[in-house]
């Protein structure tokens, strides 16, 4: 699963409207298939992975469970121990 899948579908489970955020009043095409979805993250302060300067873009690549696990600690606001936050929290 893609960043970009994973992060769709975690903010579907939050039941937030990503498609709202994506489109545009000149009505240009998307860039990414998911830009709706990382405006989300970006207003919220989602920890990911993509936005880190000097990286290549991992949205359409392989999300490992690390990755996962902050983005859904994230979601709840406490990311710096992403992973344990999630395990504690089942």
């Amino acid at each position: 699963m893609s960043e970009a899948q994973f992060l769709i579908m975690l903010l579907r489970s939050y039941k937030v409207d990503d498609e709202s955020y994506a489109s545009n009043k000149k009505k240009k095409k998307k860039k990414h298939w998911a830009k709706g979805a990382y405006k989300v993250a970006a207003a919220r302060n989602l920890l990911l992975f993509s936005t880190r300067p000097g990286k290549s873009d991992p949205r359409d690549k392989s999300i490992n469970r690390y990755r996962a696990a902050g983005l859904i600690a994230s979601m709840d606001g406490d990311f710096p121990y992403a992973v344990n936050y999630v395990l504690s929290h089942d």
